[in-house]
């Protein structure tokens, strides 16, 4: 992978280590804010999905669909 680079809310979730459905609605507002998804966004999800104990059930959803953008 190229170099990480994760925005400030995504660095805060990892160091959270769970990721509630407020979390997921900021992410998606922040992600889909210029309706392109990067690949340092994908490969920040990538690595706060490994890192994230616990998730919501909007998580995966929101995962799916901003990978499959990218």
């Amino acid at each position: 992978m190229g170099e990480l680079i994760m925005s400030a809310p995504v660095a805060g979730l990892t160091s959270k280590n769970r990721i509630a459905p407020e979390d997921v609605a900021m992410l998606r507002r922040d992600v889909f804010a210029d309706g392109v998804v990067t690949r340092g966004e994908a490969e920040a999800l990538f690595a706060l999905d490994q890192t994230a104990q616990d998730k919501c059930a909007e998580w995966a959803p929101f995962f799916v669909e901003a990978v499959t953008d990218y």
